[in-house]
């Protein structure tokens, strides 16, 4: 019998006019082989046949739990209302035009039972067009210090593959964002990551749905401005420095860069991030991936100005990176080896 009154899951899940596709979200959710869970669905202000579809499984579904919205109030508002009356030891979130995997839940429980210095904790993706068929695997950075060395660059988060600890949204920091820009999620995972662990599973345990009606497409402009937003930010906060709005582009994307001096400044940026990385508590494999990822961007750098001769002091620092990764490698590999032929040796001894 399913724990209804105290579950380990609550389910979140925001709609808009989500007629289209919302059963076969729904379905996905309670199909799953995990099933102490509560499915808390926030109506915000639907217009068409959507409090009708919810109605219908309400009805079949005691887990199922419907919000309304009188008037449209937005992602944040209406994600923040949904967590506020959950119970769940774990936070789900779910967006109403995708669809997840059966397993989905009981990985994730697994992974967090067993990772308490996990707070949050999503999967790879699968775009797919309207008509679900199947395109590309999204893999996201796995370990802690990866996800955060990513996020400087964008959202490495698939916000409806995540299920987070229900404590964190005790914390008023961590109340998402109303009345921004459709990014919200990012800027959440960014505060998160300065004091929590934030890991991905690689499994593709979500799929996510791409068409004309994606947020991504309708409110394309105001939350690519809103996410450099957020990357000036974590600049900022890493080095002390700040990121013009018109190297944005070449931050991101350094073999962009159109000057000797826009190269220089990215790249002193890319130095001072590595060194904020210093204070991170990393593993070697983590140290590695920082030191390989931010010599690659620094070369970039170096070959959007046709290698110039003007910036090899600056080349300098990305060859001590890779030198220095070099030397990480194979005591990273060694030290794995060891880890893998310990938990060998203890299951045959706990076996025994």
């Amino acid at each position: 019998m399913e724990n209804i009154e105290s579950p380990k899951i609550s389910v979140v899940m925001p709609v808009l006019n989500g007629e289209k596709y919302l059963a076969e979200a729904i379905d996905s959710i309670l199909n799953q082989t995990f099933r102490d869970f509560e499915f808390i669905i926030v109506d915000d202000g639907s217009t068409d046949r959507t409090p009708e579809i919810l109605r219908s499984y309400a009805q079949k579904d005691p887990r199922i739990q419907i919000l309304t919205n009188p008037v449209n109030r937005g992602i944040g508002y209406s994600r923040n209302r949904g967590i506020a009356q959950s119970q769940g030891e774990y936070i789900a979130n779910m967006d109403a035009d995708d669809w997840c995997l059966p397993e989905r839940f009981e990985k994730q429980v697994n992974f967090l039972d067993s990772h308490p210095e996990i707070a949050v904790l999503g999967t790879a993706h699968i775009l797919l067009d309207e008509i679900r068929n199947r395109q590309l695997t999204i893999q996201n950075p796995d370990l802690p210090g990866r996800v955060r060395w990513g996020l400087i660059f964008g959202c490495k988060v698939n916000n409806s593959s995540v299920i987070m600890r229900r404590n964190l949204s005790d914390d008023p920091v961590f109340k998402i964002e109303e009345d921004v820009p459709p990014a919200e999620d990012y800027d959440l995972w960014v505060k998160i990551t300065q004091n929590h662990g934030i890991s991905n599973l690689k499994d593709g345990l979500v799929y996510y749905r791409w068409h004309k009606n994606n947020v991504s497409i309708n409110q394309g402009t105001a939350q690519k401005q809103y996410a450099e937003a957020i990357i000036r930010k974590q600049i900022q906060l890493y080095t002390g420095t700040e990121l013009p709005v018109n190297l944005v582009k070449p931050f991101l994307h350094p073999n962009s860069v159109m000057s000797i001096s826009e190269a220089r400044q990215i790249i002193l940026i890319y130095r001072s991030l590595v060194k904020a990385t210093r204070q991170w508590v990393l593993n070697a494999g983590e140290r590695l991936d920082i030191n390989i990822s931010a010599a690659h961007k620094i070369f970039g750098a170096w070959k959007g100005v046709k290698y110039s001769p003007r910036l090899l002091g600056e080349m300098t620092f990305a060859g001590r990176l890779i030198l220095e990764a070099l030397f990480i490698a194979p005591i990273w590999k060694i030290r794995k080896w060891l880890s893998h032929g310990e938990s060998a040796w203890k299951h045959a001894n706990i076996k025994a």
